[in-house]
C-alpha cells in the first residue's frame, strides 16, 4: 500500500541545521529549512550550543514545513554527527550547557577511571571512551553544574520521601 504521508528530518549540524519536509512514496523534497546552529562561546573558548534558539528555530521550521505541506506529515527523524545532550530535571527544565560533540572538558574524569570501569562504560555505551565521547561529556557537565544537579536530585528525593511516593 502507497505511503502518502510525509516526513519531516531535522539535522542538527556543528555550522547549520537544516529541516527538510520529505515525501515517504518517492523521497521527494517537499520544503527545506536551514539555518546557522546557535552557539554559546565562553571567554576560555568553550562551545556550548544555544539550546533554547535551537529549538525554537527548530520548532518554527516544524510548523511552517507541516504548514505548508501538501501531504500530511506522519514522521519526524533527527539525525545528528556527533552526540550532545543535556540533563533535564523532572519537569523538563535544562540543568546543565549543552556541549558541543567536539568538547573535551571530561579529560579529567576519564584520567580517573580504572580499566574495570572503562570497559563497564564501554559495554553500555559501545563506544571507546575518549574526550569527546558521552560518558566523558556527562561528567564534564557534571563538574559544570553538579551543585544545580545536586540540589534538583536532593529536592526530588525530598518530594519522594516525604510524599510517601
Amino acid at each position: 500500500m502507497p505511503d502518502n504521508s510525509a516526513a519531516i528530518v531535522i539535522d542538527i549540524g556543528t555550522t547549520n541545521c537544516k529541516v527538510t519536509c520529505f515525501s515517504c512514496l518517492d523521497a521527494t523534497t517537499l520544503g527545506a529549512h536551514k539555518f546557522v546552529t546557535a552557539k554559546q562561546i565562553s571567554p576560555q573558548g568553550d562551545v556550548d550550543f544555544d539550546i533554547d534558539a535551537l529549538w525554537q528555530e527548530v520548532r518554527q521550521a516544524i510548523a511552517q514545513l507541516n504548514a505548508a505541506s501538501p501531504l500530511p506529515v506522519r514522521r519526524i527523524s533527527i539525525a545528528s554527527f556527533g552526540e550532545s545532550g543535556v540533563f533535564l530535571d523532572e519537569h523538563g527544565e535544562i540543568l546543565t550547557p549543552m556541549l558541543a560533540w567536539y568538547d573535551r572538558r571530561g579529560e579529567e574524569y576519564l584520567a580517573t577511571l580504572s580499566e574495570a570501569d572503562s570497559a563497564a562504560l564501554y559495554d553500555i555505551c559501545g563506544l571507546p571512551l575518549t574526550a569527546i565521547t558521552l560518558p566523558s561529556k556527562c561528567a564534564g557537565c557534571w563538574n559544570i553544574t553538579r551543585c544545580v544537579i545536586a540540589a534538583a536530585c536532593a529536592g526530588y528525593m525530598r518530594r519522594k520521601c516525604c510524599s510517601g511516593g
